[in-house]
C-alpha cells in the first residue's frame, strides 16, 4: 500500500459510505477538499460530517497512523487545523502524548483491492507508457478533455520559463522572441548552445544589421567560436576580418567552441548550417512581433519562415571543407517545430502578463491549426493507437509523456482513472 493510492481513493470517493471514526462514529464526506501537492496537508478545506457536527478544514492520509509522528507533523503549526487523519492502519497507542488532534479513520478494510492489484499492474508496465495495452479502449472524449488539461498545463509551464526571460531581457518581448526563437533553431542537441549565443549576441545588435546577410553570418559566427582559428578560403577568412571590426564595436566576446555539438548529427543539421540559417532568417523576414501578437490564428500557422543558406554554405558543411552543392533550406518539420515551439508559447505568456484570456485561448487556436508533429514519439502514440490530429495534441502527448506516463502518475491522470474504472467492472 502507499499514500498516492489512498489519496487517489478519498479523492474519488472510493472507501464507500461506511466510514467512521476509531471510536464508531460516522463520517459523512461532503467535499473531498482540494489536493495539495506542495507542503502541509494532503487535502485543503475539505467539509466533512461527523456524527452530528459538520466539519470544515484540511484532510491529512498515512499508510501508518504513526507516520505523523515519523513525518514530524505533530511539530509542524501547518498541521493544526486537520479535521481528518485517514491511515491504512491505525497503528498509533492510545496512550501517545503525540496523538494528533483530529479524529483518525481506518480504512484498510475498506479498500477494493481489485482495483489495487490493477494499479500495481499499471506501475510495474514495462511499454511506452503504462497502460500501452489498453489506452486504445479510452473513449475520446475523455481522451479530448484530458489532451486538453494536459495542453494548458504544458503552456503554464512554459510561460513561467518564458516570463523569467522576459524579465532577463529588461522586459523587451522582442528580445524574448529571439532568445526563444535561437533555443529553437538549435533543437535538443543545440538548443543550450543557441540559447547562450543569443545571450553574448543580442538583439539590438542583430536588428541593426538585418539588412546585411554577410555581417549577420560575421556576428554569428564570430560569436559561435567558429572564426577563432585560421582558414584557406576566401569567405571565412572575411567573415573573420569583418567580425573582428563588429568585436570591437559592440564589445563582443565569442563562446568557446566546444560548446557546439557535431557528433552522430547529419551534415543537413550541423550547428554551422543552422547559424547560416539562422542569419538567413533574420535577414529575409521582417515579421515584426507586434504583428504576431495580433494575427487571426490561422495567420500565424500559415507563417513560412524563409531561411536559405547563403552561397557559401550551399556547397560547405565547414569552412574550408567543400562538398556537393545543395541547396539547404529548413524542411517543413523544422519549420512546423519553430513556430510550435516559439510563437504559441510566447503568445501565452504575453497573454498572462498582460492578464489578456484573448492571447492565451490564441495560442491553443494557433496549435490546433497546425498539423500533428513527425517524430518518434509521435510514432511510439500512433503504435498504441492514440492518433494525434493536430499540433494541439502532439504537444499534449509530450507533456503527459514526460510528467505522468514516465514517472507512473497514472493516479493524477483522466485517462489512468477512467481505465482503472473500467477495469474494475
Amino acid at each position: 500500500m502507499n499514500e498516492d493510492f489512498l489519496h487517489y481513493l478519498w479523492k474519488y470517493r472510493l472507501f464507500g459510505n461506511a466510514l467512521t471514526t476509531t471510536l464508531n462514529e460516522p463520517i459523512e464526506v461532503i467535499e473531498t477538499g482540494f489536493h495539495n501537492h506542495d507542503s502541509g496537508p494532503d487535502f485543503l478545506n475539505a467539509k466533512i460530517k461527523i456524527g452530528h457536527t459538520t466539519w470544515v478544514g484540511n484532510i491529512e492520509i498515512h499508510v501508518n497512523a504513526s507516520d505523523w509522528i515519523t513525518h514530524a507533523h505533530h511539530l509542524d503549526k501547518a498541521f493544526q487545523n486537520v479535521i481528518l487523519h485517514v491511515v491504512f492502519n491505525d497503528d498509533f497507542p492510545d496512550s501517545s502524548p503525540f496523538l494528533p488532534l483530529a479524529p483518525c479513520t481506518e480504512v484498510g478494510k475498506l479498500i477494493d483491492y481489485k482495483l489495487f492489484y490493477k494499479y500495481k499492474d499499471f506501475l510495474a508496465a514495462r511499454g511506452w507508457v503504462p497502460c500501452h495495452l489498453q489506452i486504445k479502449e479510452t473513449e475520446r472524449l475523455t481522451l479530448s478533455s484530458w489532451f486538453e488539461r494536459m495542453l494548458a498545463e504544458r503552456l503554464t509551464a512554459n510561460s513561467v520559463n518564458i516570463l523569467k526571460i522576459y524579465q532577463d531581457c529588461s522586459c523587451d518581448w522582442n528580445e524574448t522572441y529571439y532568445r526563444l526563437l535561437s533555443r529553437s533553431f538549435g533543437l535538443k542537441i543545440n538548443g543550450d548552445s543557441f540559447e547562450l549565443l543569443s545571450q553574448k549576441l543580442l538583439f539590438s545588435i542583430i536588428q541593426r544589421h538585418r539588412s546585411n546577410l554577410f555581417q549577420l553570418e560575421a556576428l554569428l559566427f564570430g560569436v559561435a567560436g567558429f572564426l577563432e582559428e585560421k582558414f584557406d578560403d576566401e569567405y571565412p577568412n572575411r567573415l573573420k576580418l569583418e567580425f573582428e571590426f563588429l568585436r570591437k564595436k559592440y564589445d563582443l566576446e565569442p563562446m568557446p567552441v566546444h560548446h557546439w555539438q557535431f557528433l552522430r548529427m547529419r551534415p543537413a543539421g550541423f550547428p554551422t548550417i543552422r547559424l547560416a540559417q539562422f542569419a538567413s532568417f533574420w535577414h529575409r523576414n521582417s515579421i515584426d512581433l507586434d504583428a504576431i501578437f495580433n494575427l487571426p490564428p490561422d495567420e500565424v500557422a500559415a507563417i513560412h519562415f524563409d531561411a536559405e543558406v547563403s552561397a557559401y554554405w550551399k556547397d560547405h558543411y565547414l569552412p574550408d571543407k567543400k562538398s556537393l552543392h545543395k541547396s539547404k533550406v529548413m524542411g517543413s518539420g523544422t519549420i512546423n517545430s519553430l513556430i510550435i515551439n516559439t510563437i504559441p508559447p510566447l503568445i501565452f505568456a504575453y497573454g498572462q502578463q498582460i492578464g489578456d484570456l484573448y492571447s492565451t485561448e490564441r495560442a491553443v487556436q494557433v496549435l490546433e491549426r497546425i498539423g500533428p508533429e513527425i517524430n518518434h514519439e509521435t510514432k511510439e502514440w500512433i503504435n498504441i493507437g492514440i492518433k494525434p490530429t493536430s499540433a494541439a495534441e502532439t504537444q499534449a502527448l509530450h507533456y503527459m509523456k514526460k510528467n505522468y506516463c514516465d514517472q507512473k502518475r497514472c493516479l493524477h491522470c483522466r485517462i489512468g482513472h477512467s481505465l482503472l474504472k473500467m477495469n474494475d467492472n
